[in-house]
């Protein structure tokens, strides 16, 4: 019998209008006192429930080969660790274990622009086309740091040239295909692109609907206002350094073939397929990390509060809800879920053709979650992630 998880229900906020400060049911405060439920019972039910979502010999198309899944909360920190890294081995993935995090890149991307508003040295409202370097113009001067970092901004998901054949390494591969469309994609084919001047899907702050070209502009604008070279210099130097995030970087900085890192699996006509580890070229502030289960603990630990750094200030301003559009309460690259429990979660969900990862908190009471999975577009692992942070506290 298929597996079916128990039912619950998350409602969305209703719609407010545009300010930096929403009501008080969206600042991850519960409208009643909350606990977290003991290490015990939350260990309970990710043994029960996650090992259902897992093959390790990857015949049942509706699961994942591989799962980590690691919990944090006031009372201490768990990992689990369920399949294979690889299909036909018995090698299971452990804490330490690779996993590109795709969109969760997202979430990186929005704490350094945290960081600088919450330092006064960038306003959310300010024009990103006086930010961008003049090689990558924008449709319009209207499109602002808020409406890039809440996916507001009216741009495309991404630009339509990304697709047109290339093979700028000239190894005879069509560096554009369907598991990995943004290899080898510069910045110089995005100012061709930019520069002929793209129509907006709708105007700024009108409707939010997800854009990675959103986000690669803001990771290329946040470069070129601090003056790195690279988003994988800047994020180091940023967070990773002062995080002491030690294994988290971007996937072209990496030696795949020397490090325990999972294999990645598409699913095509119910067989798993090998999947290349991701490279959003140009577009890396939108979803170019690869990290593992140790170092997203050490971020979830400043995200829901649990740890104290310097970096405490900008995870405070990142939890901030900044926009409110329809029935959607957003923050920097996340969205925030009413519970069911009372308070709100927020919630970042990652795809790739070969990955798939899903980070969930709480401030109040402290406690979160990450879902690491080397199964391409596996949406199953974010019903998973809801029930857990909602059955986390009580």
């Amino acid at each position: 019998m298929p597996f079916r998880f128990p039912s619950f229900r998350v409602n969305e906020a209703s719609a407010q209008s545009l300010s930096d400060t929403l009501p008080n049911r969206y600042n991850l405060t519960p409208d009643r006192p909350l606990r977290v439920a003991s290490l015990d019972r939350i260990a309970s039910e990710i043994n029960g429930l996650a090992p259902r979502l897992v093959d390790p010999t990857g015949s049942d198309p509706r699961t994942t080969p591989g799962l980590v899944v690691a919990i944090v909360t006031e009372n201490g920190e768990q990992f689990f660790s369920f399949g294979t890294k690889r299909l036909g081995t018995n090698a299971p993935p452990d804490s330490s274990t690779l996993f590109p995090i795709g969109s969760l890149t997202k979430l990186f991307t929005g704490l350094v622009l945290a960081q600088l508003v919450q330092e006064d040295r960038l306003e959310l409202d300010d024009s990103a086309s006086n930010l961008l370097p003049a090689s990558l113009p924008l449709p319009t001067s209207a499109i602002t740091l808020r409406h890039l970092v809440t996916n507001t901004s009216g741009l495309p998901n991404y630009p339509s040239n990304l697709a047109s054949f290339r093979d700028t390494d000239q190894d005879g591969i069509n560096d554009s295909d369907q598991f990995n469309p943004g290899r080898n994609y510069t910045q110089a084919m995005l100012s061709e692109w930019l520069k002929i001047g793209p129509s907006l899907e709708s105007p700024p702050g009108i409707n939010a609907k997800y854009s990675n070209l959103g986000f690669g502009l803001l990771g290329l604008l946040l470069e070129n206002h601090l003056g790195y070279a690279s988003f994988n210099s800047m994020i180091s130097a940023k967070l990773l350094r002062p995080l002491s995030m030690s294994m988290t970087s971007t996937t072209d900085s990496i030696d795949s073939r020397s490090l325990n890192i999972a294999t990645g699996y598409n699913y095509s006509s119910g067989r798993p397929r090998i999947a290349p580890i991701p490279d959003m070229g140009a577009l890396a502030g939108a979803g170019e990390l690869i990290s593992n289960a140790n170092d997203l603990i050490v971020f979830l630990k400043g995200l829901t509060g649990l740890s104290r750094n310097g970096l405490s200030p900008a995870f405070r301003e990142l939890n901030r809800p900044i926009a409110s559009v329809a029935n959607h309460t957003l923050g920097y690259g996340m969205k925030l879920n009413e519970s069911q429990r009372g308070g709100s979660f927020a919630l970042k969900t990652a795809s790739t053709s070969g990955f798939s990862a899903v980070i969930a908190w709480r401030t109040r009471p402290r406690v979160g979650i990450v879902i690491l999975a080397n199964r391409g577009n596996y949406p199953r692992i974010n019903q998973l992630a809801r029930h857990f942070i909602e059955n986390s506290v009580r």
